[in-house]
C-alpha cells in the first residue's frame, strides 16, 4: 500500500509512532525514504551467511515487519539458525508474524532495552537506535556486546548528522520518490521529537567504548550509514 499518511494538510502533526496506520504502508514508506534500503537488507543477509552456522542464535532488535529476519533466512538457506525478533510495537509484531511463518524465527513483543539477551553470534539494529533515547544507547550497546560470543557481530544502521549537502540531497531523494514538499515537511515535524540522530563519530565511540575490537562502515548513502562491529 502506498504511503499517503502526510498527503493532506494536518491541523496539528502528532508525534510519529509505529501504529496500525504506519504498519499498513511501512514497506513503501521505508523504501521511498531510506536510500539504499534494499542493499542494506542484502548486506545483512550476506553477513549472516558468513557468520551464522548451525544452531547459532541471532537477535533482530527492533524488527518492525521482519525485513532483516527475512533477509537472514533467505541468505542462510536451510541452516538451523535461531532468530529472536523483538519489537515494542504490537501492530508491528502482529503483522511480522503474518509475514514470516518460518519456525526458526521467534517473535517477542518487548522493549529491546529491557529484554534479557542470551548468548548469540549476531545482533541486528537496523534503523533502531535513532528511536532510543540517547542516554540509553550506550547501556544497550554494552548489553549487546556482553551477550555476543567472541567473534560475534553487531550490525547498526542509522541516519546520522551529516553535511547540509547530504541533507539537501536526501530531501531531493524523497521528492524523486514521489513525496510532496508538504508530505516531507509534515513527516519531519512528526519525527522531530521522536527520532534523535547523532554523528557517525558518536556511534563509533559508543561501539568502541563497549569493547568491540573492530568497527567498519560497510555501507553509506548520503546521511545514512550501516556499521559492522566485531567482538
Amino acid at each position: 500500500m502506498r504511503d499517503r499518511i502526510y498527503e493532506d494538510q494536518l491541523k496539528t502533526v502528532p508525534d510519529f509512532e509505529f501504529n496500525e496506520e504506519v504498519v499498513s504502508v511501512f514497506p513503501d514508506m521505508i523504501q521511498r525514504s531510506v536510500p539504499g534500503y534494499a542493499t542494506i537488507l542484502k548486506g545483512i543477509g550476506l553477513m549472516a551467511r558468513h557468520y551464522l552456522e548451525e544452531d547459532d542464535r541471532c537477535y533482530d532488535l527492533g524488527c518492525s515487519l521482519g525485513a532483516s529476519s527475512g533477509a537472514i533466512l533467505s541468505a542462510v538457506g536451510d541452516r538451523k539458525v535461531r532468530i529472536e525478533a523483538v519489537d515494542a510495537a504490537p501492530d508491528m509484531i502482529r503483522q511480522a508474524k503474518l509475514n514470516i511463518s518460518d519456525t526458526r524465527v521467534n517473535f517477542h513483543l518487548s522493549d529491546i532495552c529491557t529484554i534479557d539477551l542470551q548468548p548469540c553470534q549476531m545482533v541486528v539494529l537496523n534503523l533502531v537506535l535513532q528511536f532510543i533515547d540517547p542516554p540509553e544507547r550506550p547501556t544497550l550497546i554494552k548489553k549487546i556486546f556482553d551477550c555476543l560470543k567472541p567473534g560475534g557481530i553487531l550490525v547498526v544502521t542509522e541516519k546520522i548528522v551529516s553535511t547540509p549537502l547530504h541533507e539537501q540531497l536526501h530531501l531531493e531523494f524523497k521528492a524523486m520518490n514521489g513525496y510532496s514538499e508538504l508530505e516531507i515537511a509534515q513527516k519531519r515535524s512528526a519525527l522531530e521529537e521522536v527520532m534523535k540522530i547523532e554523528k557517525l563519530e558518536s556511534h563509533i565511540n559508543t561501539l568502541n567504548q563497549a569493547g568491540f575490537r573492530e568497527t567498519d562502515v560497510w555501507f553509506r548513502f548520503l546521511n545514512w550509514v550501516s556499521i559492522l562491529a566485531i567482538k
